[in-house]
C-alpha cells in the first residue's frame, strides 16, 4: 500500500503545479473520493490505469498519465553509489 500511497502524493504535488489551476479542486475532489478503493487496488498496473482514468476525467487532459514499471519499483531500494 506504500507505494500506492506514495502515487497519489506525487499526484497531489503535480496538481499544486497544474497549469489549468481552475480544474484542481474538482481533480482533488475526484481523487479523494475514489481514494479508499484506489489504495485497495492489489495489482500495481490496475492502479495504475485507474488512477491515469481518474485523473483524465476529472482534467479533462489526456497529458495525465500513470504508469508502473517494475524496473523502477526495484530501483527504490537501490543503494546508490559513491560515484552517483
Amino acid at each position: 500500500m506504500a507505494d500506492r500511497e506514495a502515487a497519489l502524493a506525487r499526484a497531489e504535488e503535480a496538481l499544486s503545479n497544474y497549469y489549468y489551476a481552475d480544474r484542481v479542486p474538482a481533480i482533488r475532489a475526484l481523487l479523494e473520493s475514489r481514494s479508499v478503493s484506489l489504495l485497495a487496488m492489489e495489482d500495481p498496473k490496475a492502479f495504475a490505469r485507474a488512477l491515469t482514468a481518474i485523473l483524465q476525467a476529472a482534467s479533462h487532459d489526456k497529458h495525465f498519465i500513470v504508469w508502473y514499471s517494475k524496473e523502477a519499483d526495484e530501483n527504490q531500494s537501490r543503494q546508490t553509489t559513491p560515484d552517483e
